[in-house]
C-alpha cells in the first residue's frame, strides 16, 4: 500500500550501506551521486504529493481473481518533502463520500472503477484542494509478497480476529498477541474491520503493517533479499513515476528514519441515514490535517485572553508568557463580562483542540477550569477567561520581577 515509499528507500539503503563489498558500495554511491543528483528528477520542485492506491478483489464467475476495473481497497495521498527528508502520509477511508468529477456522489472507492487512477487523482484534489502530482496502483497481492520476501513481519494482533466472507475469499483467523505473521496472514489483519470501529479500525492496523515492514528492511542483509522486493516492485506496481524519479527518491530517503515518516486519517464521521453506509468527511477539521500531513504547517491555536478578575496588567503578562510558547498564537485582548471570576478558565471552541494540546496553558494558569463550547462560528480556538486565582499568580510573579 505504500510499497512505493517503504521499498525503494528499503531497497536503495540495502545496495549501498549493507554487506555489500567496498568497491560496490562505492560505485553504487558514485553512480548515484553523478547521475542522478538529489532531487534533478523533481525540477523546481522541493516536495511532491502521490496518491497510493491498493486495490480491491473482484472475482468471475468461475473464481479467479481480477483487478482491472477494481474499486480501491486502500487510499492514502503521501507527501514527500525532499528538502526536509520526511513523509506525510494521510488515509482517507475507502466509504468516505465524495463527489466524483463527472458522475455523481459516492463512496470515493468507486472513482479508480469509473476511470482509472486519473480519476481517483482528480477526485482527491477536489477533496483535499491539493495538488497531486504522481499516482502508484499497488495490486492486491503485492503487500502480501513483499511481508514474504522479507521473511514475514513481528506483530502485536491486539484482540481475536475472526470473520469469514466467502464470497469476498476473505477468511481471517487470528489470535491475540505477538505474532511472526507471514504475507497471508498479515494482509488478512490489515484488512480485519468487523468490530466497533470499522474502517477506521482497518486503517489503523495497515498503518501497523506499514511500520513493522519498514523495521523489518532494516534487517536486510543480503543481495538475494533485495532481488526478491526488487521483483516484487516491478510485478505489482503501476506508476507514473519514471525509474529516473523512483532512483532519485530511493537516493533523498535512503536514511530515513520512521520519526520523519508522520500518519494520520482524515476526520469523518459514520452515516447511514440513506440507507447506505457512508463515512462522512469532517470538513471543518479537514485543513488542519492537510497542513499538517501534507503541507508540514501546524497550525496554531488561536487564543483570545478576557480579564475576568480586574487585576491591570495580567492579559499582557498573560500574553507575554504564552508568546514563549510554541503553537499559540494570542489574537485578541480584552475584558470579560464581569471582573468576578474566582476561577480562570479555557474554553475551547474548536473541534480540532482536545485538552491534552492545552496543558502548556494550563500550567501557566495553575489549575483553571476546562469548558467545552463548540463553536463553528468562533473566529478563535480557545478563549482564557482570567480569574481572580490568576490575579494572585500575576501580583506574586510581579512583585518578583521587581525585586530582581
Amino acid at each position: 500500500m505504500a510499497l512505493l515509499c517503504i521499498g525503494v528507500v528499503i531497497m536503495k539503503d540495502r545496495l549501498i550501506h549493507k554487506n555489500n563489498t567496498k568497491t560496490h558500495g562505492l560505485l553504487s554511491n558514485f553512480i548515484m551521486s553523478k547521475f542522478i543528483p538529489p532531487g534533478s528528477s523533481f525540477p523546481s520542485k522541493k516536495n511532491i504529493n502521490i496518491i497510493l492506491m491498493g486495490l480491491d478483489q473482484n472475482w468471475t464467475e468461475e473464481d479467479i481473481m481480477y483487478t482491472k476495473g477494481a474499486r480501491t481497497d486502500t487510499l492514502m495521498v503521501a507527501n514527500l518533502n525532499m528538502e526536509k527528508k520526511t513523509v506525510g502520509l494521510l488515509s482517507i477511508p475507502r466509504d468516505s463520500r465524495v463527489f466524483i468529477p463527472g458522475y455523481y456522489e459516492a463512496k470515493i472507492n468507486e472513482a479508480n472503477s469509473l476511470g482509472g487512477p486519473e480519476l481517483a487523482r482528480k477526485t482527491v484534489e477536489e477533496l483535499l484542494n491539493i495538488s497531486v502530482d504522481y499516482y502508484v496502483v499497488v495490486k492486491i497481492d503485492a503487500l502480501s509478497k513483499v511481508i514474504d520476501a522479507l521473511g514475514g513481519i513481528e506483530l502485536y494482533v491486539e484482540k481475536d480476529m475472526d470473520y469469514d466472507d466467502n464470497w469476498g475469499h476473505l477468511h481471517i483467523h487470528l489470535k491475540e498477541g505477538w505474532q511472526m505473521l507471514d504475507g497471508k496472514r498479515a494482509v488478512e489483519y490489515s484488512r480485519f474491520r468487523n468490530d466497533e470501529e470499522g474502517d477506521l479500525g482497518r486503517i489503523r492496523r495497515q498503518q501497523h503493517v506499514l511500520g513493522a515492514i519498514k523495521h523489518k528492511g532494516t534487517k536486510i542483509n543480503s543481495i538475494a533479499e533485495i532481488k526478491k522486493l526488487v521483483d516484487v516492485a516491478r510485478e505489482n506496481v503501476d506508476t507514473d513515476l519514471t525509474t529516473a524519479q523512483l532512483l532519485d527518491l530511493a537516493n533523498i530517503y535512503k536514511d530515513i528514519n520512521m520519526k520523519d515518516i508522520k500518519m494520520a486519517t482524515i476526520p469523518t464521521y459514520g452515516d447511514d441515514s440513506t440507507g447506505i453506509s457512508y463515512q462522512i468527511v469532517e470538513t471543518d477539521l479537514l485543513g488542519g490535517y492537510i497542513d499538517e500531513y501534507l503541507l508540514g504547517e501546524i497550525s496554531k491555536i488561536t487564543i483570545q485572553i478576557l480579564n475576568g478578575n480586574g487585576e491591570t496588567g495580567s492579559v499582557q503578562y498573560l500574553q507575554e508568557k504564552l508568546a514563549s510558547l510554541e503553537g499559540f498564537k494570542v489574537v485578541e485582548l480584552n475584558d470579560a463580562d464581569r471582573y468576578d471570576y474566582e476561577i480562570s478558565q479555557i474554553i475551547l471552541h474548536s473541534k480540532k483542540i482536545s485538552s491534552s494540546s492545552t496543558l502548556p496553558v494550563e500550567q501557566i494558569l495553575g489549575k483553571p477550569e476546562i469548558l467545552y463550547e463548540p463553536d463553528d462560528n468562533n473566529t478563535v480556538d480557545i478563549t482564557i477567561i482570567l480569574g481572580k486565582d490568576y490575579a494572585s499568580l500575576y501580583s506574586s510573579a510581579s512583585d518578583r520581577d521587581k525585586n530582581l
